[in-house]
């Protein structure tokens, strides 16, 4: 009866260990997937400024062609 109750216990520890790393596994992905949400913003605007950038370019070389 003993060893069973070691068994039991010892399992319970190692699931709630490793319930606990899921959280903590969660909470990093959560913290990335922020820091993510806070950066695209910034990216997207200085990617839409490149490609602005390039449209009136390539706008300038026709019109000089034309």
């Amino acid at each position: 009866v003993a060893t069973v109750r070691k068994i039991v216990w010892s399992a319970l520890k190692s699931f709630s260990s490793w319930l606990r790393s899921i959280r903590v596994v969660k909470r990093i992905g959560k913290n990335i997937e922020m820091q993510n949400y806070r950066v695209t913003p910034i990216s997207d605007y200085q990617h839409n400024i490149i490609m602005n950038k390039q449209t009136v370019s390539i706008f300038l070389n026709t019109s000089e062609v034309v």
